[in-house]
């Protein structure tokens, strides 16, 4: 029942899908879209699956760009590894490769937990205590993990087929690309909320 919520809830207000991909079409306001997914998530963690209210933009604005902050912290964390094994010249085919590919792997798992951590408790310092390892190494947030790979895998099926058949369109390249951006943008918004609220 929490997952067809989640996959429902991008599309229960079109007022809010209409801004959200206006508003991530802009550069430094698409911030704020993000902070708005953060609040999908606080909302989703206490059982609550409708959208938030879109009030508060400076929180939003500022929360986007602190999880944004811990997207590249932990994206530099876990490539030490490779970037070691590149500056002694090491062949990253041996041990070395293995170690660097359970690196990358385990950041990606654990990044969302770090993500829902700070949505949760709305502390940037959330992101890297305990509670992310302890949240990301249950069942729970296994299954949920997997259930948004699948869930994105989809996405971006949908959105190579669709541009794929816009291609085939007799229209100039400028409107083909207008149209891409803004299919992106629209299913880039829809995929999050529904990993952070099946997350949450």
């Amino acid at each position: 029942m929490k997952i067809l919520k989640s996959i429902n809830r991008p599309f229960t207000d079109l007022g809010k899908f209409v801004l959200n991909s206006v508003l991530l079409l802009i550069p430094i306001v698409s911030f704020s879209v993000l902070g708005y997914i953060l609040d999908c998530a606080q909302f989703a963690s206490k059982g609550d699956f409708n959208l938030p209210p879109w009030n508060n933009f400076w929180r939003k604005l500022w929360d986007g760009i602190l999880a944004t902050i811990i997207l590249l912290i932990y994206i530099v964390v876990f490539m030490i590894p490779y970037t070691v094994l590149f500056y002694l010249d090491l062949d990253i085919s041996t041990l070395g490769g293995l170690i660097v590919i359970v690196a990358i792997l385990l950041g990606i798992y654990l990044l969302p937990s770090a993500i829902l951590r700070f949505a949760v408790e709305r502390k940037f310092i959330s992101a890297f205590s305990p509670k992310v390892f302890q949240q990301a190494f249950t069942k729970a947030y296994l299954i949920a993990f997997l259930i948004c790979i699948i869930f994105s895998i989809i996405f971006n099926i949908i959105i190579i087929n669709i541009s794929s058949l816009i291609n085939l369109l007799p229209i100039p390249y400028e409107v083909f690309t207008l149209l891409s951006l803004s299919l992106f943008v629209v299913f880039m918004y829809v995929n999050q909320v529904i990993v952070f609220s099946v997350l949450g």
